[in-house]
């Protein structure tokens, strides 16, 4: 009876837990604002207030040999890509 019992109180407590509204945390601790420019580019931009001084800029490429259309012209993109 004593294993019926515990097991009661798992399921219990199991559906109790699952009832319970979860607040969504953020593992990023500033806000972040996504702006999208007229020409497509994607840009976020976050504030962090404690560093009033400090500027950064991050750039992501998406170009490899798929973003190439031109026939017998290859490499353009990888090239490009490391000229950002």
């Amino acid at each position: 009876m004593r294993g019926a019992y515990r097991s009661a109180l798992v399921l219990a407590a199991v559906l109790a837990l699952q009832s319970m509204p979860v607040r969504a945390q953020s593992v990023f601790p500033y806000p972040v604002e996504k702006v999208i420019l007229d020409n497509g580019l994607d840009v976020l931009l976050v504030s962090m207030p404690e560093f009033k001084d400090v500027l950064s800029l991050n750039v992501l490429v998406l170009a490899g040999a798929g973003n190439e259309t031109e026939k017998g012209k290859t490499g353009f993109a990888h090239l490009f890509e490391h000229m950002m």
